[in-house]
Formats: structure tokens, sequence, C-alpha cells
């Protein structure tokens, strides 16, 4: 029952559309259409973005230059921070009960909630293994995933 909890959510969030007041002509944006905070890539904020190949911009890392995402995603409303802290599921009944820590949310490429579950949870197999089941993920972003994981390597924004 989380998988289709989680899978319901993650289409309602997909289909929520930008709104007055955010900025329509950019498109990776926090949820005010402003700079995005997202400790994957910086512990400051940054951007907007015009686009993905502008964010694939900022993701790309020197020591790595070959590691570079894809482009063509849809860009869709995420909370960019899907990890077992932030999943409350009622006890009893195994269901999803609410979600929570939004300062992340904002719009990014379509595969950007199910790798950051993989950078936030390396070590957890279980929630991975509902992670892929929620976002038909191994293979769907197979590609970007491995592209994450190279740069996860090379690039610590905690350092």
């Amino acid at each position: 029952m989380l998988v289709s909890d989680l899978r319901n959510c993650v289409a309602e969030l997909r289909a929520v559309i930008k709104g007055n007041g955010v900025s329509l002509g950019l498109s990776i944006t926090s949820t005010m259409g402003g700079p995005i905070l997202d400790y994957r890539i910086s512990l400051d904020l940054v951007g907007p973005f015009i686009d993905e190949a502008a964010f694939n911009e900022r993701l790309k890392l020197g020591a790595v230059p070959n590691a570079v995402h894809q482009t063509g995603h849809n860009i869709v409303f995420t909370h960019a921070d899907f990890n077992m802290r932030n999943i409350l599921v009622d006890p009893r009944t195994r269901r999803l009960s609410g979600i929570v820590d939004w300062e992340n949310a904002g719009w990014y490429p379509e595969y950007w909630e199910y790798t950051k579950a993989y950078f936030i949870t390396k070590l957890w197999w279980r929630w991975l293994a509902i992670m892929d089941s929620v976002f038909h993920g191994k293979e769907r972003y197979r590609d970007e995933l491995e592209t994450e994981d190279t740069l996860w390597r090379f690039d610590d924004p905690w350092s």
C-alpha cells in the first residue's frame, strides 16, 4: 500500500502547475520561482535555471567532464527530499500519513526525486527498493542514476 500511496502522491505533485507570481520563463526554480536550495548541489542557494541544459551545466564537474545528464526531461514539481525521515507512515495501516520537510521543493527534471532518494539514502536498500517501485526507476532513470552516482563520487557539497 505504501508504494501505491507514494505513486499517487508523486503523480499529484507532478500535476502541480506553476501559478501566478512564479517565474514562468524559468524552468528549474524553487516553489516561489527563485533560486533552489538543494544540498545535493550546494549548501547555498543556486539558480534559478532558464532550462535543463543550464541546470546540467551547474551539475558538471571538471574531474569527470563526460558525466553529463541528458536533456529533454519533463520539468515537474518535486519534493526533492524523499527519504525515510520525511515520509510519515501510519504503523497500524502501513499507509502514507504525510510528507514533511519541504524546504527543497520546486520544479526539477522528472528524474530528480528518484536520484535524490539514492543520494540521501545510499545504504538503506529496502527503502531504495520502495523508491525503485514508486518511480519505476531502475530502467526508466538508469542513465541519470549512473550519471548522478559518478558525480556524487567526485563532488561533496559538504566539504
